[in-house]
């Protein structure tokens, strides 16, 4: 789970990323500081029907506060001694990322600012036309971005746009970051304010549910579960309760669960063994040094009833009971309903009152979280566990 970790373009942009929301940086004369800016790493592209360029413009990384907002481009190779040249399709790429945002500036309530971060070499046509640029050299530029716009969006792509004066308006106007790999990697092991905004940037982009991100490849997991893939193009990330959790195929995990749902068609709960359900074992999941198993238990109850993850009708519950792997499944509406009618006059519930909940012969303990699941996923009501009341057992 630990360990060093594989440098990708994902890995260089959520650096990055850090590094700007850590650090004030120094530009030749100009700095730039984006330590108080709200920074995104998966923004929403710049839709084509608003740019007028012919496809939708994605930006790498955004940085906002109040009306501005920093766009930045990141050219990674895992090659560093490679270098950015102008003839370079990644370095063309910026202008198609870059010129369609500064033309529709005027129409957005931001001031727009450019960046491009590398962690290639910059040859010397690139140096000295970013600190002496001249619409001469702006034109030949211009030449080459709209033959490689025309390559890459075909007829649709509007090659109007990039006239060598706007080229020469964004050079002005576009910082270049250069950082080289050992660099990150340093502030990856000691710097404390960077490690802090590299664990929150990379929660932050998995707060929704991500499918194929590949994260697993670029920072540690607190858990994963059902992952048996080299490529994990199907695998999803996902925070819960502030930990990292990578779930191998959904679509797999969803269909072992719908199979054993069809219990709820006679009864309002039920327990499935776990050799019924092969999915769910301990050979099937691997915790970080940080997580217990119990709390396993807790973070795979939480995905089973986020129904945006598997998309499960919202009266459908689930718990996985700690140490044995079975699963309970339940209508969380039904339940709750029968739960309601125990309450007594101090307004606690009872659960073990429940016949159906009873003869599962569970312990006090997961008593109590079905009971919390069924109000909360059958009435929006989130209940305390001083609200509930289990009876002593002979």
């Amino acid at each position: 789970m630990g360990g060093r970790q594989p440098k990708n373009a994902t890995w260089f942009e959520l650096s990055v990323a850090a590094s700007l929301k850590a650090n004030l940086y120094s530009i030749g004369e100009k700095s730039l500081n984006l330590t108080d800016y709200y920074i995104d790493v998966n923004p929403p592209a710049y839709a084509s029907d608003l740019t007028h360029v012919g496809y939708p413009v994605s930006i790498d990384i955004i940085a906002e506060k109040g009306d501005s907002r920093y766009n930045i481009s990141c050219k990674f190779s895992e090659k560093e001694d490679e270098v950015l040249s102008i003839q370079s399709q990644a370095f063309q790429d910026v202008f198609l990322e870059f010129v369609p945002v500064l033309k529709v500036e005027p129409l957005l309530r931001y001031h727009m600012g450019f960046a491009l971060a590398t962690n290639m070499r910059l040859s010397r046509s690139v140096g000295d036309f970013f600190k002496h640029p001249s619409l001469n050299e702006s034109r030949k530029l211009s030449d080459r971005v709209k033959k490689h716009g025309k390559g890459k969006y075909k007829s649709r792509f509007n090659d109007s746009l990039f006239d060598e004066e706007t080229l020469l308006q964004l050079v002005q106007r576009t910082a270049i970051l250069r950082f080289s790999i050992g660099e990150l990697e340093s502030l990856h092991e000691k710097n404390e304010a960077f490690q802090q905004a590299f664990e929150s940037i990379s929660k932050s982009l998995v707060r929704t549910p991500k499918v194929g991100f590949n994260l697993i490849g670029v920072r540690p997991c607190d858990i994963i579960f059902n992952c048996h893939s080299q490529t994990h193009k199907r695998c999803t990330e996902v925070v819960i309760d502030d930990l990292f959790c990578h779930f191998g195929d959904l679509k797999t995990i969803s269909k072992r669960l719908r199979e054993q749902v069809t219990h709820l068609d006679r009864t309002i709960i039920a327990l499935v063994p776990s050799l019924m359900l092969p999915l769910l074992n301990e050979k099937n999941l691997v915790l970080s040094d940080n997580i217990s198993k119990f709390k396993a238990y807790s973070l795979l109850t939480k995905a089973f009833n986020n129904h945006r993850l598997l998309g499960f009708p919202e009266y459908v519950g689930f718990f996985v009971v700690p140490g044995t792997w079975d699963l309970v499944i339940f209508d969380s509406k039904s339940l709750a309903s029968e739960l309601k009618n125990t309450q007594d006059a101090y307004f606690r519930y009872h659960p073990d009152k429940v016949r159906d909940l009873h003869k599962l012969g569970l312990g006090p303990e997961a008593l109590k979280e079905i009971t919390k699941w069924a109000f909360l996923l059958g009435f929006k009501l989130k209940i305390d566990e001083s609200d509930i009341a289990i009876s002593e057992r002979d």
